[in-house]
């Protein structure tokens, strides 16, 4: 059959006949396409799609080749009983062998199965706090719970959702489980949702439809202590790979591709060649079938940017840089080799200085912090023209967006340029205050020079220390009560007072109002003359007494 990298879904789909594997050349390299695979294409809707969006390299025999489905119905088995309580928790231990005990009295199959598992194998080291624990059963999730409240006094129905699979049990008042019955899904087009076909399915039925091989590691409770492996985890977990479990997982759920940058930078894995290279496939052919944005894509990459700052995250980041990993907020974007490069430096450069950043500036949510810098800092990368339509894509909160805008504002107007060592408290104040602490940071961290750096972070920290939060006793109606006109020179006497507190000449409430009245009692005038109002805005520096002495003064 002639098949060509540029040879539809569909074409192929139509040619394939009794054959499970399409194999094409391209550059002398030989591609292979699974009918899995293009199955799941078309039932998107991506028939449309060149076969060359799913293919992997076919490595020779002769090479030690990275399968890119391990999928098997008859799992490897691992006995991990010995190590249960070695790892886990005694209350966890003790939900468990009265699950096994009661599931032994049914006809239900549960498995522990998800990230407590993947990182029993991955951390070996003792879980003292498990809140909630995924279980998934085969069958009824509903009748599985209540078959168990009403065997046990030890669990208690939460909640329950039968029209979903879904319930939650609690155990004592130690642990909480999820419970979610078996499953096969479909995806109606890429990016969206996935629609549940069949539940109570075998438990091999339900692993496909999960995203990494690591992730599929199931621990029996009915069998306790056994771990069921049919995707190849265990051995992946061994040579710290990350694996997604068929060529279509990308265009099923293209947040996938930041899960996975966010486990090789949490995990410091690698990214499986095969992986990488669907990856990259996806992000070539999606634009034609997929926007961009949405709940899932701005979730995973907070998750991504919120990771502690190690030597993996940081690489990891390069690499989403290199691939244009941004075009996930909106498919439409243009990212130029220079900006590419730009935001490369400036993540390197937010790498090395944000450890100490975080210890300077001790804000109240650190990895909320670490969000917010990055977004700001890839906002610079965002067109003005395009902001408003990838902000609405990636679903940014007001306060998310303003955090973009000021990063941008401060870097355009150069508003850093004033501040200096010498710098008084009212001139550091006046330009850190209209602004988000972490757009003014994601700008200083945009600074080369390491001296003009270490000034501006450290005036920063003074100002999150001593001022960010100072706040005048007195208000405008205060200021009429005291005698002073209503007007213009209100709001000119407020600032007077702010600056006066800064410079700490105004300890409390008494003080100002002594500020206040003197002022009035030196001002034989109702109203302020222009020149009075200048006067005003230059006195910020002299001592009280001199201030308003000048104010006075025709």
């Amino acid at each position: 059959m002639g098949f060509t990298s540029h040879t539809f879904i569909e074409a192929a789909m139509q040619q394939l006949e009794d054959q499970t594997v399409v194999r094409f050349e391209k550059n002398s390299r030989t591609y292979r396409v699974d009918a899995g695979s293009l199955k799941k294409m078309i039932a998107m809707g991506l028939a449309q799609l060149p076969i060359e969006s799913i293919a992997l390299l076919e490595i020779p025999e002769t090479a030690q080749e990275e399968p890119d489905v391990l999928f098997s119905n008859e799992p490897e088995e691992l006995d991990i009983s010995n190590r249960l309580t070695e790892f886990f928790p005694g209350y966890f231990v003790a939900a468990l062998y009265e699950l096994q005990s009661l599931l032994k009295r049914s006809n239900f199959k549960a498995y522990v199965i998800g990230g407590i598992v993947r990182d029993l194998l991955i951390y070996q080291e003792r879980r003292l706090d498990l809140m909630d624990v995924d279980i998934t059963v085969e069958g009824s999730a509903s009748d599985c719970c209540r078959f168990i409240v009403a065997n046990s006094r030890n669990f208690t129905m939460v909640e329950e959702f039968p029209e979903f699979g879904t319930a939650k049990l609690q155990y004592k008042e130690s642990i909480a489980f999820d419970i979610a019955s078996t499953r096969t899904e479909i995806y109606a087009k890429c990016g969206a949702l996935p629609t549940v076909v069949e539940r109570g399915v075998p438990l091999a039925q339900d692993i496909i439809r999960r995203d990494f091989s690591l992730n599929t590691l199931a621990l029996s409770i009915h069998e306790l202590g056994k771990l069921l492996d049919h995707m190849g985890g265990v051995a992946d977990i061994e040579n710290r790979l990350i694996r997604v479990l068929h060529p279509a997982s990308f265009f099923e759920d293209p947040s996938r591709i930041l899960r996975v940058l966010k486990f090789a930078a949490r995990l410091d894995f690698n990214i499986s060649s095969a992986t990488f290279q669907l990856l990259n496939m996806f992000l070539a052919h999606g634009a034609s079938v997929y926007r961009g944005g949405g709940e899932r894509i701005k979730q995973e990459m907070r998750s991504l940017f919120r990771a502690p700052e190690t030597p993996a995250k940081r690489n990891i980041l390069l690499t989403f840089l290199d691939l244009q990993g941004i075009r996930l907020i909106n498919m439409d974007l243009t990212i130029s080799e220079d900006t590419t490069q730009f935001l490369k430096n400036t993540f390197i450069r937010a790498s090395d200085r944000l450890p100490d950043v975080l210890a300077l500036l001790t804000p109240k949510d650190p990895k909320k912090f670490l969000w917010e810098i990055y977004l700001s800092l890839m906002g610079l990368a965002i067109e003005e023209s395009d902001f408003l339509e990838s902000a609405n894509r990636l679903v940014l909160s007001k306060a998310e967006r303003d955090l973009v805008e000021k990063c941008r504002e401060i870097t355009k107007m150069n508003a850093l340029d004033s501040i200096q060592e010498q710098s008084s408290p009212v001139d550091i104040y006046e330009v850190f205050n209209p602004h988000q602490t972490a757009s003014i940071a994601a700008a200083i961290l945009l600074e080369e020079d390491p001296q003009r750096y270490a000034t501006l972070i450290n005036a920063l920290q003074t100002y999150i220390r001593k001022w960010k939060d100072v706040r005048l006793e007195l208000n405008g109606k205060d200021l009429i009560e005291l005698g002073l006109p209503e007007g213009e020179q209100i709001g000119i006497v407020l600032e007077q007072l702010l600056h006066h507190k800064l410079l700490g000449r105004l300890e409390d409430q008494l003080a100002e109002v002594h500020f206040v009245k003197k002022l009035i009692a030196e001002i034989t005038d109702d109203d302020y003359s222009e020149s009075e109002k200048t006067e005003l805005h230059q006195s910020n520096d002299l001592p009280l007494d001199e201030a308003i002495k000048r104010v006075s003064q025709d």
